[in-house]
């Protein structure tokens, strides 16, 4: 238990029981300390819209839960992808909201709520956060319809390439006579599938993963906040305490509280 400086966890365990009275007190100077710190920092306020996203159970059929998951992480990425954020970046520049000092991360943040999207802007300014989440949300939800009409193109391509498919397997080698493909060559017909592959696979990436029956709606636009919001106190609070904790080991191994405690014995 001891290394070559004399250190002993039991003798610490024994000088902190002994002193406890000290080391409670350490805590809770830098417990105030981090409440006090965390009073003086400046306000911030909050703004939040909420984005919320269904499926189209007729469409899709039934579901596993890993399913609905990745649908609806697919529109969170989507809402934060990167593409969204340049687009928020700048029309916010445009519109004269300065954010690009205190960094985006720092400012945007994106919660999940089961099947709702919560969009949060924290600024030291009510109409700058208002406007900035919402100008986020209406970037989101332009990018995701966008998207949605890809999810849908693809959809109606696999659907073509299916009866082109079904086509090549009706259709003879050398004497095409099914009605569907009886103006069209086995020929015609594998080069039509193989540019349907080609536009499938474009449409499949510009859809970003959503799936076609998904559904998404902005319910809830933000409103400007009265209230400023303080984060962290707790943390700040905890932190304190243990950073009075730490100091307090430090002057009971340094002997500085066997120190204290002569000169108030010598005043006394």
């Amino acid at each position: 238990m001891s290394d070559e400086l004399g250190f002993s966890m039991m003798r610490l365990f024994n000088r902190l029981y002994r002193s406890a009275w000290a080391v409670v007190a350490m805590m809770l100077i830098g417990a105030v300390a981090g409440w006090l710190l965390h009073q003086v920092m400046p306000a911030r306020y909050e703004a939040t819209a909420s984005i919320t996203t269904s499926i189209d159970y007729s469409r899709t059929g039934i579901l596993t839960d890993l399913e609905e998951d990745q649908s609806i992480v697919a529109i969170g990425d989507l809402i934060r992808s990167a593409s969204v954020m340049d687009q928020v970046l700048q029309r916010a520049d445009a519109r004269a909201v300065d954010i690009m000092g205190a960094g985006m991360d720092r400012v945007l943040f994106l919660d999940r709520v089961g099947y709702r999207w919560v969009l949060r802007a924290r600024l030291d300014d009510p109409n700058r956060a208002h406007d900035l989440v919402n100008l986020w949300a209406a970037v989101a939800i332009e990018r995701l319809n966008e998207a949605q009409s890809h999810a849908e193109a693809a959809a109606a391509l696999e659907r073509q390439q299916a009866l082109i498919l079904d086509c090549l397997e009706q259709v003879p080698a050398a004497n095409p006579a099914a009605p569907l493909c009886a103006d069209l060559s086995r020929a015609d017909l594998q080069g039509r599938l193989a540019e349907l592959g080609r536009q499938l696979q474009a449409e499949r990436q510009a859809s970003s993963g959503l799936y076609p029956a998904m559904l998404v709606s902005l319910d809830q636009p933000a409103e400007v906040s009265s209230h400023p919001t303080r984060y962290a106190g707790g943390e700040m609070v905890l932190a304190g305490a243990v950073l009075g904790f730490i100091l307090a080991v430090i002057a009971l191994e340094s002997g500085a509280f066997d120190r204290l405690k002569k000169l108030i014995a010598r005043d006394r």
